[in-house]
């Protein structure tokens, strides 16, 4: 029975690979724009032919540490007296 889990071929295989997300981090890194994750999915079928939704972008770039970590900038708003 413990065999079973160990088999290859459960579940669904990656559409992306890890290329695809070193090009988005270049991409990010080099263009003084700022991209939403719809623009990031646009961007990547367009040059790369890869389909993603953007929630599952969105997953993976936080999954690798690439989202959603930014140090947020000091505002009147959130500035503590």
């Amino acid at each position: 029975m413990e065999g079973l889990w160990e088999l290859p071929g459960r579940g669904a295989k990656p559409t992306w690979k890890e290329e695809d997300i070193e090009f988005l981090k270049e991409c990010l890194k080099n263009e003084s724009r700022t991209y939403n994750s719809l623009q990031l999915v646009q961007k990547l079928e367009k040059e790369r032919s890869v389909k993603l939704s953007a929630d599952r972008l969105r997953r993976i770039l936080k999954k690798k540490g690439l989202f959603g970590n930014e140090p947020e900038k000091v505002t009147k708003e959130n500035k503590t007296p």
